[in-house]
């Protein structure tokens, strides 16, 4: 199978197998700023603005209109030019909602919660999931294309790169290495970013925003239960196990976590652990520096 496919081939088959997974599916040049559907207003924005602002009024039904408004403007306006501290900021902000203080009908001021994301695992349907190919990102006169993002209510929550497993030279090291220069050229794009994955269809790996290229990690189970053993295709037991709805969402609640080294910021996030059992017990959160 993997003599037969190509990398074009591999972005599409990732789809499909996202899409089963209940994601919806956009092409990058459709939402473009000139394209037929345009959900950006330039190829600077890197956050589907009116998905976002759908999800917050979806999600805080009982908040006025004007505390999600503020609450929208926190989310979408960075307050750091280090890419690192922003996605601190806003992991906080998709976790723990976003307070904001706001004025009732009869004139009392109050303070409330405005949450990003419904991690409830009954409400998981009120959170979108969507995945877009040939996104164009255009920062600092670098004009880049990731072959996958993935959002969640239009955030920017992961990126895929892939390679071409026909070619030799493309492993996923280079896949590694691209993701690199992505966060140096257009850094806006990973201010929301908790998965980094790269894959050549036969190895899949993942990663944290500051993870190097030894911790990338396979993930080697579906169900935490049957094993997918070394020299196995990687990327379906990945994508089926660590980006369902619900295993994503749990995984940025709950196994994502910071350390602050003097000024420096190691992100770390979970990793498949194919010894402990059950199921349930299968994600942990591991160093990834």
């Amino acid at each position: 199978m993997m003599k037969n496919i190509n990398e074009t081939a591999l972005e599409y088959s990732t789809i499909e197998q996202l899409k089963t997974l209940g994601y919806k599916y956009k092409n990058g040049l459709e939402i473009a700023p000139d394209g037929t559907n345009p959900e950006r207003d330039s190829y600077s924005d890197i956050v589907l603005n009116q998905r976002l602002k759908d999800a917050l009024y979806r999600i805080n039904p009982n908040m006025p209109s004007d505390a999600i408004e503020e609450a929208f403007r926190k989310l979408t306006i960075p307050q750091n030019p280090n890419l690192l501290i922003n996605n601190k900021v806003f992991h906080k902000f998709i976790t723990e909602g976003i307070e904001i203080e706001y004025r009732t009908n009869n004139g009392e001021n109050r303070f409330g919660q405005v949450k990003v994301f419904d991690f409830a695992p009954e409400n998981i349907d009120k959170n979108e999931f969507l995945v877009v190919n040939q996104f164009t990102v255009i920062e600092n006169n670098y004009n880049r294309r990731p072959d996958l993002v993935l959002f969640i209510n239009g955030l920017p929550i992961a990126v895929i790169e892939l390679k071409n497993p026909l070619d030799e030279d493309a492993d996923i090291k280079k896949a590694f290495n691209q993701l690199q220069t992505y966060k140096d050229q257009i850094p806006s794009l990973f201010t929301f970013n908790e998965l980094l994955i790269i894959s050549d269809g036969l190895y899949g790996r993942v990663g944290s925003l500051t993870a190097n290229f030894e911790r990338f990690m396979p993930w080697r189970s579906v169900d935490g239960i049957n094993i997918v053993h070394k020299g196995m295709p990687e990327l379906e037991s990945l994508i089926k196990g660590l980006l369902s709805k619900d295993r994503i969402l749990d995984m940025i609640c709950n196994f994502v976590v910071y350390e602050v080294d003097n000024e420096k910021i190691i992100k770390k996030i979970l990793d498949f652990h194919e010894t402990l059992k059950p199921p349930e017990q299968f994600l942990r959160v591991y160093t990834s520096n």
